[in-house]
């Protein structure tokens, strides 16, 4: 995969060692120093802890990898000094030990979704952007109260300059931050009077208000859809997103349809032939190798986690 922030650049290999390159004034690049680098250039093996990356993400001036034991790191600009060189954000039991499963950068904030389904957000919070009722900046990642997301589990977030967006388990949106701002490319702006000028932007929610808390973007707006690649299938639909990826089990509509001819009860063949099709054409979208099969990149993508019964 790959991110892109304001001016620098950072790439991950399959075998999860990292490349960064671009404007480097803040460390951003991870090399210990605040060279610029014209190519993309290798963080040093033991920059990670010697660990795999299995995400990255890029703000403005800074960058996080998330680490396939589930520990984040963090360089750049930085809470009380730039950092040249990846650092790990707290310790073993940070995020009330739960492992980093993705995460996101805005300009000068971020924001980490762990396996409990948390979200966290630090850095600055200006205009509510980190979802803790007011706009104060926070130096350590800091719990997003679960209240706020009707106690749902957060699967995906995404951060921009000042406003963040997050989506849970059961695919509904949420928004928060900076709603409206002036227009500045209006050359009538009464700069005295800075709300008539004001003009909705990203929140979604079509009021243009600043939200200091994650809101839910009303489903209404969303035609009713819920959000999200990975869903809580029937068992017969599990069936066939079975079928369609596992050749154990039939891989083909064809192996299904000569089960039928012989008289055998298949469940498979019983289904609305234009759902099979569907559901097994859609196999075919997912990433393929092991970065299809890593949680982080799940969520990432916006996708739900394969659960213990086995629905995606």
């Amino acid at each position: 995969m790959v991110a892109a922030g304001a001016d620098h650049n950072v790439a991950l290999e399959a075998e999860g060692r990292v490349w960064t390159w671009g404007f480097n004034a803040s460390g951003q690049l991870g090399h210990n120093d605040t060279q610029k680098r014209l190519v993309p250039t290798l963080l040093a093996g033991e920059a990670l802890g010697g660990s795999a990356a299995v995400l990255v993400a890029v703000g403005g001036l800074h960058t996080v990898a998330v680490m396939i034991d589930g520990a984040l790191w963090a360089w750049g600009q930085g809470d009380a000094e730039d950092r040249l060189v990846p650092a790990r954000v707290g310790a073993e039991e940070e995020f009330e030990g739960s492992p980093v499963l993705m995460a996101a950068c805005g300009d000068s904030h971020t924001l980490a979704v762990t396996k409990a389904g948390t979200l966290w957000a630090w850095g600055l919070g200006e205009h509510g952007a980190l979802g803790h009722n007011d706009d104060n900046t926070r130096l350590v990642p800091t719990q997003v109260e679960a209240q706020h997301f009707g106690h749902a589990k957060i699967v995906s977030a995404a951060a921009a300059n000042a406003h963040s967006a997050a989506v849970t388990e059961h695919g509904g949106l949420y928004t928060w931050g900076q709603g409206s701002c002036v227009d500045a490319d209006d050359e009538e702006v009464d700069e005295d009077n800075e709300e008539e000028n004001e003009v909705p932007l990203g929140l979604g929610h079509g009021d243009g208000e600043t939200k200091l808390v994650p809101t839910r973007v009303a489903p209404a707006l969303l035609q009713d859809t819920r959000v999200g690649r990975c869903h809580g299938l029937p068992p017969l639909h599990a069936l066939a997103f079975a079928m369609g990826n596992h050749c154990r089990l039939g891989r083909t509509e064809q192996t299904a349809l000569a089960a039928a001819d012989k008289g055998k009860d298949c469940a498979y063949v019983s289904m609305p032939g234009e759902l099979v099709q569907r559901i097994v054409e859609a196999c075919g979208v997912w990433p393929e190798g092991r970065v299809g099969e890593l949680e982080g990149m799940v969520r990432l993508l916006g996708g739900g986690m394969i659960d213990e019964r086995g629905s995606t």
